[in-house]
């Protein structure tokens, strides 16, 4: 899943769907009233003037859709932003408590308070202008040939093409590895690639961006250095691999030795850039984008001297605008939130400062939010409710027809060995070594990518920090890991109306329940398929299983290329696979679990009717209720290019529609818009 969006309310119809409901009902039994509505579901939001078959996702949001905005400085709203601004108003709380006060030298709290306040001292910020980079915008200009730029770039804060990082090993996770890969591109390949509108106009702003860049900095020729820098780019572009050929683990893992990537991409400068990056004598290498690497190496050997610093300056001034004068900072939002999202107003410095602090210092700021936000016993509910997911997937996977009995046992091998982290981690990171000034946010910025990059230097030689999280528990999200073969449940995301103790469990189950398995599912979708449950990277399948599993997926596939949210910009189905195959599991699986707690807990192994609504109807209401969003034109246009998450309206209507249990919840028929024959339905899990 992706951190995405949210909305606000107001009232629609309280009339009950007749040809929806069940014959009798009863009133809501919650003892405690829901944060959303009184059992999880905003139903004066729902839609009675729209047919559940038609458009569920409209029948179920059509109020909020009708009447919610989106937030100042925000491109999208629905589900996660509306969670997002809620959490950062505790986060807000927390900050106030703490500068209020004094606090000793290395404190967490002390930290917090001189990165805020370094934040808010625009004075200090303007005053410096461009001096923080002036050293290092010498030094560029200083370069003589091709290895004094990549150098430069590598020990730097660039993103040299190709680039070079480290990671984990695919094929062997216990260890971390160097790799390279392209780079060198800001905007989504289509951007450079596409003619026409909107993409001419975006690249003429793009333009226009680096050449007001380099005004402000005081670099010579700023229009001809600019031309050059966009034309790069472009050239970069053609030989990249698209957002959907990146996708694949297999093709994007070639392992080699040094002295074999040095003769398979030569015109690098590759000794320059291991001797200025810090790992030490590199031995071997994984390669991803193979042949996009092997040109772009190219591309910098024959790309003038003074166009590669003229491209490195501009990319060093855009990667830190936010941390310069307001005159930068300012530029930047202009292009990348306006000219490319469509937003035309900043969000108060002080919800940036908030955001900043949560980028530098996450993980401390959210062990303080755990402590005083997150109740534990959400946690010990999540977890039962992982619970009956694993059970309910072991139990499909026993019977799944079209899976061989080989494959078979290495999935429930791979489910069995599944490891689960929820709110929080058991170990905390050590970050005692940042010391942060309340009056140089540049300076504090630069000590945290400093620190961030000399800790995974350390990693390189060292066996896998299994206990590490890679997001913070704030963080509204969840992922799922391959190399871990992980599911992680920040317990930002433990919020309605994801989760609430509260709500209906019926509710529950049908919205973090399907986030829950849409993660687990991540493990058996395209992509995660190919990593085993020790997360090696291996072909598990069989011939016979995989080619059935492709023909599933395929036709997934081709029903979400025939949606789209703008006109001219079809999804990719392709791209947008792996997602729509969790939203399937994640129905799929959420649902099988669901109809097991009901069996448990429920006399005659059945929930009661409330407010009309049958429990398999509330368990689609609260799938269809998390995804609803809205965002600005520019955004959809570029979600569409280079998402692979399909937007809210599809994540709903494009699963509910090969759902079986949903046409018998709200009896769809052939005479509804949203009815797939039987042998049409995409079946996987």
């Amino acid at each position: 899943m992706r951190t995405v969006s949210t909305k606000l309310f107001i009232a629609l119809s309280f009339i009950i769907f007749a040809g929806a409901q069940a014959e009798n009902s009863t009133s809501s039994s919650t003892t405690k009233d829901a944060v959303l509505g009184e059992w999880g579901i905003e139903t004066h939001y729902i839609d009675n003037t729209v047919n559940p078959g038609d458009d569920f996702y409209r029948y179920v949001n059509g109020g909020w859709l009708d009447s919610a905005k989106l937030p100042v400085g925000m491109p999208m709203f629905g589900s996660f932003i509306h969670v997002y601004l809620e959490t950062e108003q505790q986060i807000e709380s927390i900050v106030a408590d703490i500068l209020a006060r004094d606090w000793p030298d290395g404190s967490t709290e002390g930290e917090i308070k001189a990165l805020y306040l370094s934040y808010m001292d625009t004075e200090a910020i303007n005053a410096r202008g461009i001096k923080p980079l002036q050293p290092e915008l010498d030094e560029l200009f200083a370069a003589k040939s091709h290895a004094d730029v990549a150098e430069f770039m590598v020990k730097g804060f660039n993103p040299l093409f190709p680039r070079f990082t480290i990671a984990i090993d695919d094929a062997n996770p216990d260890r971390y590895i160097v790799r390279t890969g392209q780079s060198g591109t800001e905007l989504p390949l289509e951007y450079y690639l596409r003619e026409g509108e909107p993409f001419a106009s975006i690249m003429a702003a793009y333009e226009a961006y680096y050449t007001k860049l380099l005004t402000l900095a005081g670099i010579d020729n700023p229009d001809k250095r600019a031309a050059d820098v966009i034309a790069l780019e472009k050239q970069l572009a053609k030989v990249s691999w698209s957002a959907s050929q990146q996708r694949d683990k297999v093709a994007n893992y070639h392992p080699m030795s040094f002295d074999e990537l040095k003769a398979y991409a030569p015109g690098a400068e590759w000794d320059a850039r291991q001797a200025a990056s810090g790992f030490g004598a590199v031995k071997e290498i994984v390669v991803r984008q193979d042949s996009a690497v092997q040109q772009q190496a190219k591309v910098f050997a024959e790309t003038p001297i003074e166009t590669l610093q003229s491209w490195a300056a501009a990319h060093l001034i855009s990667g830190q605008a936010k941390y310069l004068a307001d005159d930068f900072s300012q530029a930047h939002f202009e292009f990348f939130d306006t000219t490319l999202n469509g937003v035309k107003t900043q969000r108060p410095r002080e919800a940036r400062a908030l955001g900043q602090v949560g980028k530098i210092y996450g993980e401390p700021l959210g062990k303080l939010y755990v402590e005083r936000y997150f109740p534990e016993s959400s946690k010990l509910e999540v977890e039962k409710m992982v619970g009956y997911m694993q059970v309910a997937l072991h139990k499909r996977l026993e019977q799944l027809d079209w899976m061989d009995e080989a494959t078979r046992k290495e999935a429930i091998a791979k489910l069995d060995h599944f490891s689960v982290a929820i709110a929080y981690p058991d170990r905390w990171k050590d970050y005692s070594r940042l010391d942060f000034a309340p009056d140089d946010l540049f300076a504090n910025y630069r000590a945290w990518v400093n620190w961030n990059a000399n800790v995974m230097i350390g990693k390189l030689h060292r066996p896998l920090d299994r206990w590490e999280w890679f997001t913070e528990p704030q963080v509204i999200n969840a992922f799922y890991a391959p190399a871990f073969n992980s599911i992680t449940f920040p317990a930002g995301i433990l919020q309605p109306p994801f989760f609430d103790p509260n709500a209906d469990p019926a509710v529950n189950f049908g919205a973090v329940g399907a986030v829950i398995s849409h993660e687990i599912g991540h493990g058996f979708d395209d992509q995660g398929s190919q990593s085993d449950g020790k997360g090696v990277l291996r072909n598990w399948w069989t011939d016979e299983a995989r080619a059935e599993f492709k023909r599933r997926a395929a036709k997934l596939g081709a029903q979400y290329e025939q949606y789209a949210m703008v006109d001219g910009a079809n999804l990719n189905g392709e791209l947008t696979m792996g997602e729509n195959l969790g939203d399937l599991a994640g129905i799929t699986i959420a649902y099988a679990a669901f109809k097991e707690y009901e069996r448990e807990h429920y006399d005659g192994g059945k929930a009661p009717v409330i407010d009309g609504y049958t429990a398999d109807q509330r368990f689609f209401l609260g799938f269809a209720q998390l995804w609803r969003d809205l965002a600005t034109d520019q955004i959809w246009q570029q979600l569409a290019l280079t998402d692979g998450h399909s937007p809210g309206r599809f994540r709903t209507n494009g699963i509910v529609r090969n759902f079986d249990p949903w046409y018998e919840a709200f009896n769809v028929t052939e005479d509804n818009a949203l009815y797939l024959p039987p042998e049409d339905r995409v079946r996987m899990w």
